[in-house]
C-alpha cells in the first residue's frame, strides 16, 4: 500500500514538473514569436537555406571584380547612427537586434543590384549630417559574410564595408581649396532602390 501512494506521488510530482516546463516552453516561444525583431536563429538558418547562385560569370568593375559570393540577401532593419549604423556587427559576428525582415534576391536581381552600386550615375547629390540606415544588403560566400551595404535614404546615402569607387567620382571645391565628394543618391539613384524594394516587398518600397 505504502509501495503504491509512493508512486502515486512521485508521478503526480513528475507531471507537475513536466506541465511548468512545457509552459515555461510555450510563454518563452511565444515572446519570440510576439517580438517584431528576427532572432539570430531565424537570421543565421535563412542564409543556409537561401538558394546558392552560380557567380563565376558575373564580371563587374571594383569592388566587385574578384569579390566571391553566391548568396545576396537584403533586410529591413531600424538602424541608427549610435548604436546600428550595420544591419551585422562584424565586431561581434552576429545581426544587430533590431532586423524586421529578410529577402533573398535571385540572380538578375543581384546583376542590377550591382550595376546599379558601381554606376557613377547613381550619385553626384548631396547627403544629411546623420545617417539612419533602414535597408541592408549582405553578400554572403558559402553562408559567409563577404560584403555589407547599408542604405539611409532619408540622409541621402550609402556606407559599404568595402570603398566602392563610384561614389567618388563628383566633388565640388571648397572655399578652403579642399575637395567635396557628392556620395548622395542621385534621383535615378533613389528610384533604383525604391524599385528594388517594390520587388522584395521591403519597407523603402513606399518611400516618398
Amino acid at each position: 500500500m505504502k509501495k503504491n501512494i509512493l508512486f502515486v506521488i512521485t508521478f503526480l510530482l513528475f507531471v507537475s514538473c513536466s506541465q511548468k516546463t512545457e509552459n515555461k516552453t510555450k510563454l518563452k516561444d511565444k515572446v519570440v514569436q510576439n517580438s517584431k525583431y528576427l532572432s539570430q536563429t531565424l537570421l543565421s538558418n535563412y542564409i543556409k537555406e537561401a538558394k546558392s547562385l552560380e557567380s563565376a560569370n558575373i564580371f563587374f568593375e571594383e569592388p566587385f571584380k574578384d569579390l566571391k559570393f553566391n548568396k545576396v540577401i537584403a533586410y529591413d532593419f531600424d538602424g541608427d547612427e549610435e548604436k546600428y549604423a550595420t544591419v551585422f556587427d562584424n565586431k561581434t559576428r552576429i545581426f544587430n537586434p533590431v532586423v524586421l525582415h529578410q529577402k533573398e534576391l535571385n540572380k538578375e536581381q543581384i546583376e542590377n543590384l550591382i550595376s546599379f552600386l558601381i554606376d557613377s550615375k547613381t550619385y553626384g547629390e548631396g547627403i544629411a549630417a546623420c545617417f539612419v540606415p533602414h535597408l541592408g544588403i549582405v553578400f554572403y560566400h558559402d553562408n559567409q559574410f563577404v560584403f555589407e551595404v547599408d542604405v539611409c535614404l532619408d540622409c541621402n546615402y550609402l556606407e559599404s564595408t568595402i570603398e566602392i569607387p563610384a561614389r567618388k567620382t563628383k566633388k565640388i571645391k571648397l572655399e578652403d581649396g579642399s575637395d567635396l565628394y557628392l556620395i548622395g543618391f542621385s534621383k535615378i539613384g533613389k528610384q533604383k532602390i525604391i524599385g528594388l524594394c517594390k520587388e522584395l516587398n521591403l519597407d523603402y518600397r513606399n518611400y516618398q
